[in-house]
C-alpha cells in the first residue's frame, strides 16, 4: 500500500509525520461517451483505515470536490463504496487536486494539522482543532461549499486506532482519540519518566506569578480575577491551557451556580476599558477564548450584556457598532445571535437595569444589526438555491 502525509506539499518529505493516509488508487470504467473514472480506496482516504489516519471525513465531500477541480460530473457509489469521475483523469492529477480540499477543509489554519472536529449548522460549517484549540467558521468560496452545508455528515467518522509496535504509528504522542460515543479513551494517557521539563515550567510559572505580585494589581494573588488575569496574559499559552485554568477555577471557587459573578470575573480579566483603542485591542488579543466562551448562547448574552453597562458608563454609544463589528470580525457574536440580541426586550437585560439605557445601546447599533440581518438574509437565500 502507498502512503503520503495528510498535509500540504511542505511536509510531504518529512518522514516522522504521523498522519498517513493511503494515495489514490483509480481504475477506468466504460467507454467511449459512457468512460468513467472509478477511485477505488477514496474511502479509506476519507475515513481512514487500520494503519493509517486518513483525513477523517467523508468520501462524498472528497468525490464531490475532485469532480468540480476536474469539470466533471461525480457520484458516490454508496453501495461499492467508490467515488465516480465521470472521464479519464490521471491518479497524479487528482492527487494534486487533493491538496487544495485539505487545505480549507481539513487542516486548521493555525496549527496546519489534520485534527479539525467539524460542526455544521444552519447554513455555516464551523470547527474546533484538538490540536492547538482553534475554532472558527470553515470559509471558502469553493463550489463544493455548498454541497457540503446541504449534505451534513450524520454520523462520526470511526477510524481504527492503530496499535504501537514496529511499522505502525505510537498512539501515545498523538492527539486524545474519541471512542464511537464521542467520549475520550483516556488510557492512552502515559506517565513521563523525565520529570525535568514539569519542573521547569513550575519554575518559570513561580517566577512569573512573583513578577506580578511585584509590578500588579492590589488583588489577592488567589482570587478567581488574579489568577484568570495571570494565565491569560502569560506569554506563549494556549487555548487549551485558558480554557483548563478557567474551568478550574469556576470549580475550586464554586462558581458552577453562579455565572453572572463568573462573567464578570471573564470580563475584568479580558478587557482594558481605557479607551476603544484598548478595548478593541482586547478584543482581538483574546478573540480565541471569547469566542470558547460565547460558545454557549447564555454565556454570550452574559458578556453582551456587560459590554452595554460599559458603553453606558464609559459614555461611548457613538462606538457602539464599531465595537460589535470588532466582535463579529473575531468570530465571538455571529449574525444571528446580535439579531437575536436586538430583538430581545430592554428587561430581558442581565445586567442594565434602566430600560431607556438598553433602548439606547440598541439604537447605536442598530446600523451594523440591520448589516448582519441583511447578510444573514443573502445566506439564506444561497442556501435555498445552492444545488
Amino acid at each position: 500500500m502507498s502512503v503520503m502525509n495528510v498535509g500540504m506539499k511542505d511536509v510531504q518529505s518529512d518522514g516522522t509525520y504521523r498522519y498517513k493516509m493511503e494515495k489514490i488508487q483509480t481504475k477506468i470504467e466504460g467507454r467511449g461517451n459512457g468512460i468513467k473514472t472509478v477511485l477505488l480506496n477514496i474511502a479509506n482516504i476519507s475515513r481512514g483505515t487500520g494503519v493509517t489516519i486518513g483525513m477523517r471525513t467523508s468520501p462524498e465531500y472528497v468525490t464531490k470536490y475532485l469532480g468540480t477541480e476536474c469539470g466533471a460530473s461525480s457520484i458516490w457509489d454508496k453501495k461499492r463504496d467508490v467515488g465516480i469521475v465521470n472521464g479519464v483523469h490521471e491518479p497524479e492529477a487528482l492527487q494534486q487536486y487533493l491538496f487544495g480540499f485539505m487545505d480549507f477543509f481539513i487542516l486548521c489554519p493555525t496549527c496546519r494539522l489534520p485534527e479539525l472536529k467539524h460542526k455544521f449548522k444552519s447554513s455555516k460549517v464551523s470547527a474546533k482543532c484538538f490540536g492547538c484549540g482553534w475554532k472558527g467558521k470553515i470559509q471558502s468560496g469553493h463550489k463544493v461549499m455548498k454541497y457540503i452545508i446541504k449534505n451534513p455528515m450524520k454520523t462520526k467518522i470511526k477510524t481504527q486506532i492503530p496499535k504501537a509496535g514496529p511499522g505502525k504509528l505510537d498512539n501515545l504522542d498523538g492527539p486524545m482519540k474519541e471512542t464511537p460515543e464521542g467520549e475520550f479513551d483516556f488510557k492512552q494517557w502515559h506517565v513521563d519518566k523525565d520529570k525535568s521539563p514539569m519542573h521547569e515550567e513550575r519554575k518559570i510559572e513561580k517566577d512569573l506569578q512573583m513578577k506580578m505580585i511585584e509590578n500588579f494589581s492590589n488583588e489577592e494573588l488567589n482570587s478567581p480575577l488574579a489568577l484568570l488575569r495571570f494565565i491569560l496574559n502569560r506569554p506563549g499559552v494556549s487555548l487549551v491551557e485558558m480554557v483548563s485554568e478557567f474551568q478550574r477555577i469556576r470549580l475550586a471557587h464554586q462558581l458552577d451556580n453562579a455565572e453572572l459573578k463568573l462573567a464578570k470575573i471573564l470580563v475584568d480579566a479580558v478587557f482594558d476599558f481605557t479607551s476603544i483603542a484598548t478595548i478593541m485591542a482586547s478584543i482581538d488579543r483574546h478573540k480565541d477564548f471569547l469566542s470558547y466562551y460565547t460558545n454557549d448562547k447564555t454565556c454570550a448574552f452574559f458578556l453582551i450584556s456587560y459590554m452595554e453597562e460599559e458603553i453606558v458608563v464609559k459614555n461611548i454609544l457613538d462606538q457602539t457598532p464599531f465595537i460589535l463589528e470588532k466582535f463579529y470580525d473575531c468570530d465571538v457574536f455571529n449574525e444571528d445571535f446580535l439579531v437575536e440580541w436586538f430583538n430581545r426586550q430592554p428587561e430581558d437585560s442581565y445586567i442594565l437595569q434602566d430600560r431607556e439605557d438598553v433602548l439606547d445601546v440598541k439604537r447605536h447599533a442598530e446600523p451594523f444589526v440591520n448589516w448582519c440581518k441583511q447578510y444573514a438574509s443573502i445566506g439564506q437565500e444561497e442556501e435555498e438555491t445552492a444545488i
